[in-house]
């Protein structure tokens, strides 16, 4: 039986997240039936038409991530296009424009979904025309990033970060109201219509990503390398040198020995685990303060921006919401970014060990020391970051001459010894404020290390929808804390197993931890001092967050609970089990 090309590939896109197709799909009727349900009471059902947003954009999101349409190519070494389509006998044009043509159609028809089903009893109800033209330049756009810059894990990573911010905020830009604001006076002309000029440059962007699509794909079929890196620019930069020499007629020569045009040989590791540090920080290490970095600078740019064209201060609500976001940005982040970062390839699809690192002199103790180490250099570097551009972006956008006059008269009266002990008494509270911070993000980037190489795809995709429905969540149930701050610690106060749960699990992690490491042990996956090490580096962890739960202005029942998810906070069992998941996946 033959089928189409075009039909084969939306089968296998189709056939490989059909699970999530199905859960999307079944999510629109479930909030139609309950806003149904609802519609007896005015108040709540527009209150759960405006959260059903969350999910509608929940959705949206996890539509784009399953239709991207890759596949991880060992030999390439990039997560792009599926190199095994390239010996089809179909043309490049043909095989951009079908998973193109069914992710735009897919996208558009679940938001028509939502938009029809959900959002039609809204007070202003949601357009059906430009949005879906809007989404599906978005579907194109986004697959052209991720098929043209494969073999640049990082450019990508930055650029689609980049991407999915001005999506966000393309759709306000977009709406009829902002573009009237934009172009005042268009509404009335006979010539200009807002909608042609939307249709018009969203068809245009379209265009040019899959032109731009094909010619990357076209050019990874043919063979042709995009990688840059740095022996090539030296290559390229002393060819262009003798060539300028021989055109000047210089001799390019130190002493007896003309210049080498070939790339330098790097030097060699001092030992397999710096080759394993080396690659594991070029891999998965440098993937937090990359991103960090560049959503730090699409927050802080724009409000600079604003600072300096109105010619007036921030208001100190904005300046405080900003640094929230700021501060809260890495933990999100983090809490993503360590669901993959015990996977060898963050970007492939493959869990366990791959060939290439089955085969290398590497024990799995080797290892998880390798990616614990990766992981707190990663989340240092990160609150480095973060802490150097806040201090920047506050020096340059706070007036700091309408500070009070009396703070700094205070600090004039103060007696030297007075002010230099306030002084140090702060500057210790910063740094263990600090070393706070970079280890709450290690805990969340190394929590789940195991997972990367046990090479069970169930247990993966549960943690990964744990994180998605967390993050989602955690908004709305912080500002039903914070609205109902009395419910909040009556829920927490009134179970009284609550407290004794906390405990025994508290007693297993400690037993499991220990039994596991003593089978390690026997079987030769661990030494006794490796064991030694991290057991003193999680007492010293788990006794700074006590301290900092004795800093946390609460008392009685409250503190014992915090007490106790201190305890159960820094991972040890899921650490022990890295050796073993590590064994397995190499036998396997």
């Amino acid at each position: 039986m033959t089928c189409s090309p075009a039909a084969a590939m939306v089968w296998e896109i189709c056939r490989e997240s059909r699970f999530t197709f199905l859960a999307v799909l079944a999510a629109i009727p479930a909030c139609a039936i309950v806003q149904q349900f609802l519609s007896e009471s005015p108040a709540a059902s527009r209150k759960f038409v405006d959260f059903c947003t969350l999910p509608m954009a929940l959705s949206l999101a996890v539509i784009f991530g399953c239709l991207k349409f890759t596949e991880s190519d060992r030999k390439q070494r990039f997560t792009g296009f599926p190199a095994r389509l390239f010996t089809l006998p179909v043309r490049t044009w043909q095989l951009v424009i079908y998973p193109m043509l069914f992710g735009a159609v897919a996208v558009s028809l679940i938001y028509l979904a939502w938009a029809g089903l959900v959002f039609r009893h809204r007070s202003v109800p949601f357009p059906f025309g430009w949005p879906c033209l809007y989404l599906a330049t978005g579907m194109v756009c986004f697959q052209a990033i991720v098929w043209a810059l494969a073999n640049f894990r990082i450019t990508r990573l930055i650029v689609l970060g980049v991407f999915g911010t001005v999506l966000t905020f393309g759709w306000i830009l977009f709406s009829a109201d902002i573009l009237r604001l934009l172009m005042p006076g268009t509404e009335r002309s006979r010539f200009v219509n807002l909608h042609t000029i939307q249709m018009g440059v969203l068809c245009a962007l379209s265009v040019t990503s899959y032109g731009a699509a094909c010619w990357a794909v076209g050019r990874q079929r043919q063979g042709a390398s995009f990688k840059i890196t740095w022996p090539r620019i030296r290559l390229v930069s002393m060819n262009l040198l003798v060539a300028w020499a021989s055109r000047s007629c210089v001799s390019i020569r130190t002493g007896a020995t003309p210049i080498a045009l070939s790339p330098a040989r790097p030097k060699p590791f001092a030992s397999a685990e710096a080759a394993q540090s080396w690659f594991e920080w070029r891999r998965n290490g440098v993937l937090l303060p990359a991103s960090v970095g560049v959503v730090l600078l699409l927050i802080v740019f724009p409000a600079t921006l604003v600072r300096y064209l109105a010619g007036e201060p921030l208001s100190a609500n904005l300046i405080l919401w900003i640094v929230f976001w700021i501060f809260v940005l890495p933990f999100a982040l983090a809490f993503i970014i360590g669901q993959g970062f015990g996977k060898t390839n963050f970007w492939g699809k493959e869990l366990g060990l791959t060939l290439f690192h089955a085969v290398r002199p590497m024990t799995g103790e080797m290892w998880c020391a390798v990616k614990l180490k990766t992981a707190a250099w990663s989340a240092l570097v990160t609150w480095l970051l973060v802490f150097v551009m806040s201090a920047l972006w506050l020096a340059a956008c706070v007036d700091w001459s309408r500070l009070p006059v009396n703070s700094l008269f205070v600090l004039q009266i103060l007696q030297p010894d007075l002010l230099a002990g306030i002084v140090g008494l702060s500057v210790v509270v910063i740094l263990f404020l600090f070393a706070t911070l970079i280890l709450l993000t290690w805990r969340l980037l190394a929590a789940n290390i195991y997972l990367g190489v046990l090479d069970n795809k169930c247990l993966f995709n549960l943690s990964v929808c744990i994180v998605f429905i967390t993050l989602f969540s955690a908004p709305g149930l912080g500002m039903w804390c914070l609205q109902h701050p009395v419910q909040f610690e009556r829920l927490l106060l009134e179970p009284a197993w609550l407290p004794w749960t906390l405990t025994v699990c508290c007693l297993l992690k400690l037993g499991l931890a220990a039994s596991l490491c003593s089978i390690a042990m026997q079987r030769g996956m661990v030494s006794a001092r490796t064991a030694l090490k991290y057991f003193t580096a999680w007492l010293f962890g788990t006794e700074a967050l006590l301290l900092l739960v004795l800093l946390v202005p609460v008392s009685g029942a409250m503190s014992h609970l915090l007490a106790l998810l201190a305890v159960l906070a820094l991972p040890l069992v899921r650490v022990s089990l890295a050796p073993f998941a590590f064994a397995r996946s190499r036998h396997h």
